[in-house]
């Protein structure tokens, strides 16, 4: 196929993705920041527009990130060790406040050890891994997150693993009966 060709078929492609509503929308980009005032949460600006908006999908859920204390923790830590761990842990090694922190957490969920993540992507694969034996059966929504597509493939999931198409109605019903 020639690349004019290929390139036809992926824009009509993307077309219907659009149409069908599964386009991702334009990057809204974050150009302000309004702290909390008396009863009112923190606000955000976003380019091109003119009122304000609350973040309700950030990961942010107890508005910490903008915390005097958390500030100026993060501002210490990256005097002494710099900004970045320029790598992931495997990679490049641990700081010893990861070890601290999980340490800590071992402790208060009366656990012998406990593992942190950068990211709901790294999770989500460690805990895929970990959950997967030759007994697990796996049902997956074809829409799933891709670090969930991926995590089943790193812990070698059976291609026989049932994807379920998210539009049909009672199949997930019958793949349960099939697995119980």
């Amino acid at each position: 196929m020639s690349l004019l060709k290929l390139n036809k078929s992926l824009v009509k492609e993307m077309q219907e993705l659009s149409v069908q509503g599964y386009a991702k929308p334009k990057e809204r980009i974050i150009t302000a920041y309004r702290p909390a005032k008396g009863k009112k949460g923190p606000r955000y600006g976003i380019k091109g527009e003119r009122k304000e908006f609350i973040r309700i999908n950030a990961n942010n859920y107890l508005n910490l990130s903008t915390h005097p204390k958390l500030i100026a923790a993060a501002d210490k830590a990256s005097k002494e060790f710099g900004v970045g761990p320029g790598a992931v842990r495997f990679i490049d090694g641990t700081f010893k406040q990861h070890k601290i922190v999980e340490a800590k957490i071992a402790d208060f969920t009366h656990q012998s050890s406990a593992c942190i993540f950068n990211s709901a992507y790294t999770a989500n694969l460690a805990l895929i891994r970990t959950l997967s034996s030759e007994k697990t059966y796996w049902i997956s929504d074809e829409l799933n997150h891709n670090s969930i597509i991926n995590g089943m493939r790193m812990a070698n999931v059976p291609k026989t693993t049932d994807n379920l198409q998210t539009q049909r109605s009672g199949q997930f019903k019958r793949l349960f009966r099939k697995c119980s």
